[in-house]
């Protein structure tokens, strides 16, 4: 008589969460069912289309259905934010400041005024400096464009050459996307933290419901019918459990790591600093040894031998 592992979902990421439900869920189709269902083209209108043959398992499987999509309602509303849009459209313009200043640089150049190519050469260094940001990661090309923009404002003389309209163009379109950056970062974390977590506890209880009516059934009615169903959930367990057991030792070994590094400084130190062949008792019979005895080099060598007994020994 197979029954279903224990194992707490609690350990996994949330997305590891939701992969382990969904798979759950399309697992659905292994149960056993009071009539053969006709083939359908998806796996997921099949799972949802089930004539179980325990009435009692047919409902926790509905309600386990509700959970998880409200569960996969909340994490979708959070990969789309409506913020983005206006991200993309912040950056699309901020592209537009840095293309449009570049080129006003660059034309400045060849200005007849010696000066105004002067300044403008000055500036033009700078652009160069960070090259194109326009081809990085939006995330990427914030960093280059805020050092640009320090850069370019110890420059008192872009004035000169009628620069500011530019440089106040890249600026504006840097805190206006900067500015949506942190609203959808707020957005997003609200919905992870808020109602985010409430939806999949709730989808991970019913996944506990459904674990129970099953073993239950399984104990009850000593029936091989859900074998199928128990080995492909099991497995699956079996796979995340071995995945967190080595997220846990990487996260171990680690943190061994840092604490090994921390030690090492402050034994090591002063094996360094004091070593036993300076200190003037060893000096002095050194002077009044013939030269045969030859101290220079017996000195170093034992004191080499004595220094390295000092060193001691993650969802």
């Amino acid at each position: 008589m197979k029954q279903i592992l224990v194992f707490n979902l609690k350990d996994l990421y949330q997305d590891e969460s939701f992969g382990f439900l969904k798979m759950v869920q399309s697992a659905f189709t292994l149960l056993p069912q009071t009539s053969s269902e006709p083939e359908l083209p998806e796996v997921q209108s099949l799972a949802r289309s089930l004539s179980l043959k325990s009435a009692r398992l047919q409902k926790v499987v509905e309600g386990y259905n509700t959970a998880f999509d409200n569960f996969d309602a909340v994490l979708k509303t959070s990969q789309k934010n409506p913020v983005t849009e206006k991200i993309n459209a912040a950056d699309e313009e901020r592209d537009k400041a840095w293309v449009g200043s570049n080129g006003y640089i660059n034309a400045m150049l060849k200005h007849p005024d010696s000066e105004f190519a002067a300044i403008a050469k000055s500036a033009n260094d700078i652009f160069e400096k960070y090259g194109n940001p326009t081809r990085l990661s939006q995330t990427k090309e914030t960093g280059v464009i805020h050092n640009l923009l320090e850069d370019l404002e110890g420059l008192t003389s872009l004035s000169t050459i009628y620069f500011d309209p530019w440089y106040n163009w890249m600026k504006t379109t840097q805190e206006a996307f900067e500015a949506a950056t942190l609203e959808r970062a707020k957005a997003k974390g609200a919905v992870q933290k808020g109602l985010g977590k409430e939806v999949r506890e709730a989808a991970e209880e019913a996944y506990r419901t459904l674990v129970q009516a099953v073993n239950s059934i399984v104990f009850v009615e000593e029936t091989d019918e859900y074998d199928e169903f128990i080995q492909a959930i099991n497995a699956e367990i079996e796979r995340q459990t071995a995945i967190i057991k080595r997220r846990e030792t990487v996260r171990k070994n680690n943190k061994e790591e840092e604490e090994l590094s921390e030690e090492k400084p402050s034994t090591e130190t002063p094996g360094t600093e004091t070593p036993d062949t300076e200190t003037p008792d060893t000096e002095t019979p050194d002077t009044e040894t013939p030269d045969t005895e030859e101290p220079d080099t017996e000195t170093p060598s034992t004191g080499g031998e004595e220094e390295p007994d000092d060193r001691p020994v993650v969802q």
